[in-house]
């Protein structure tokens, strides 16, 4: 059943024509900071002029700037019926067997096999360990529109 509910929204304090921007949509700009590995402390990032915004990660809740444009919208997660996985649900529907905790825990326990073996067969470059985006592996797979380039680029994971 489609949730008819309306969407909650959360004014944030923030002008989003004052975001920098390239042609028509938002990019954000490259952390120069010579000392910067990638990651901040929340102190850090409060002098940055973030902000923290709470929401529970389930709940779908729209972000409108101070001139009440949407510019995110946070999307949550299906509803699930009450099950082994989650008995905390409201849902008294019979449990299906392919709930969103469940596809989930699936596709977690894959990307850790993947992991393991990447790290046990050296496959990891010191690159794809840390970069400019964290201290957590990254592998270049997948479809690519990045780098300024004209046309989308697959690239494959063997």
């Amino acid at each position: 059943p489609v949730n008819s509910k309306p969407i909650p929204f959360k004014r944030v304090n923030i002008d989003i024509a004052e975001f920098v921007t390239n042609k028509a949509h938002w990019i954000g700009r490259i952390d120069r900071e010579p000392q910067s590995n990638g990651t901040y402390t929340l102190q850090q990032l409060r002098q940055k002029g973030f902000q923290i915004l709470s929401w529970d990660g389930r709940t779908p809740q729209v972000l409108l700037d101070e001139h009440d444009r949407i510019f995110a919208v946070l999307a949550g997660v299906p509803d699930e019926p009450l099950s082994p996985t989650n008995p905390s649900s409201t849902n008294l529907e019979p449990p299906r067997p392919n709930c969103w905790t469940q596809i989930i825990g699936r596709a977690e326990r894959q990307m850790e096999v993947v992991h393991r073996a990447g790290l046990l067969s050296g496959i990891f470059k010191k690159a794809q360990k840390a970069h400019r985006r964290g201290n957590f592996f990254s592998l270049p797979c997948g479809v690519s529109f990045g780098g300024g380039q004209k046309v989308r680029l697959f690239r494959l994971c063997t």
